[in-house]
């Protein structure tokens, strides 16, 4: 409805692109998670650290239920890992990318070190989500927390543990870029 206006827009854009943020240090996320869990937001800083190890949106953070973690199945071979269910089709939500039933495996040996932490997240109603805050909350409890923590420096937010766990694995040598990729659910 107003075409110099989006014109000037366009023409803005192309002068100051987007910048895309640098994945903070796995450590300034640790340091955030401690803080969170000293100020009694438990299931917030586990889900947080979660979602670096599975390289969670925000969004899949604050709306996994009990009953998406699954445990490893006692004497099976090939099901001997944690997995993350994402999306499940009965729920109706589907991810961004529009697919269901999508499934992360928690496969590395430094995930073994978990293996405490998800069974306490798994104990409870299976319908409940763990992480039981808003979006809002989520936000505010993060900032407060890489203030307290000396880290808000970084400029991170809570998209931010995607890539920082996606960036630490690839350094590592953890796990290859396709790896990654599929991991992420990343089309490019």
């Amino acid at each position: 409805t107003l075409p110099r206006a989006r014109s000037a827009l366009r023409g803005w854009r192309r002068m100051q692109p987007p910048v895309a943020r640098l994945p903070p240090p796995k450590e300034a996320l640790a340091m955030i998670c401690k803080v969170l869990y000293s100020k009694g937001r438990k299931n917030v800083a586990r889900m947080l650290w979660l979602g670096v190890e599975c390289y969670l949106r925000p969004g899949e953070i604050l709306s996994i239920r009990r009953k998406q973690l699954v445990a490893p199945l006692s004497g099976s071979a090939s099901c001997r890992h944690w997995f993350l269910s994402l999306h499940p089709r009965e729920e109706g939500q589907p991810s961004k990318t529009r697919v269901f039933n999508e499934s992360i495996a928690l496969d590395l040996p430094k995930h073994a070190r978990l293996e405490r932490m998800l069974r306490l997240l798994k104990k409870g109603d299976p319908e409940e989500v763990i992480a039981q805050v808003s979006g809002n909350e989520f936000h505010k409890s993060y900032a407060e927390a890489a203030s307290e923590a000396g880290v808000s420096i970084l400029e991170s937010v809570p998209y931010s543990a995607r890539h920082c766990g996606a960036s630490a694995d690839r350094s590592s040598g953890a796990r290859s870029l396709i790896e990654v990729m599929q991991r992420g659910r990343w089309k490019a």
